[in-house]
């Protein structure tokens, strides 16, 4: 099964791809684990789908971003 989702994602976005909470993304943020990005003049947070995909550890050697670069060949 391939994940899909955007190139860049909202925070909404970003915590139901990863299945988290706010204070877990915002934690994550503080913490330098997850780099947050913002449109230029807006408050709102974006996140890109590579940075996210980074995150997840992965369980048996093989990583999610593998995963998901390897479908999109």
């Amino acid at each position: 099964m391939a994940l899909e989702a955007p190139e860049v994602l909202t925070a909404k976005q970003a915590k139901a791809f990863l299945q988290i909470s706010d204070s877990t993304l915002r934690r994550y943020i503080r913490k330098g684990k997850l780099k947050a990005y913002r449109l230029a003049g807006e408050r709102d947070l974006r996140f890109r789908r590579e940075d996210l995909l980074a995150l997840l550890e992965p369980a048996n050697g093989f990583t999610v971003l593998d995963a998901a670069l390897t479908n999109r060949e």
